[in-house]
């Protein structure tokens, strides 16, 4: 983000293993994929994926489930990814 200008949006997903989205069970696939295919896949907790979006102003809802950022039905399933976007100020 250092050589974009003020205004620049960074749109972010990252898988999870954190248990609050159900990401312990995507455990087993991360690993197969990660024994089988390329590029790998680094799981991160929430509190690690935030760090990413450090001096950043973060849109509504902030960092939450992939399905969740904006869903167009309220009760759409949690999904062990986060989303985010932020806007450098």
């Amino acid at each position: 983000m250092a050589e974009v200008p003020p205004g620049s949006h960074l749109v972010l997903t990252h898988p999870t293993h954190d248990g609050a989205l159900g990401g312990e069970g995507q455990i087993p696939a991360m690993r197969f994929w990660n024994e089988h295919a390329t590029p790998p896949i680094t799981a991160r907790t929430g509190e690690e994926i935030a760090a990413f979006l450090a001096g950043l102003d973060l849109l509504e809802p902030g960092l939450v489930s992939c399905s969740r950022w904006r869903p167009e039905d309220d009760d759409a399933a949690v999904v062990p990814q986060y989303g985010a976007v932020a806007v450098k100020p």
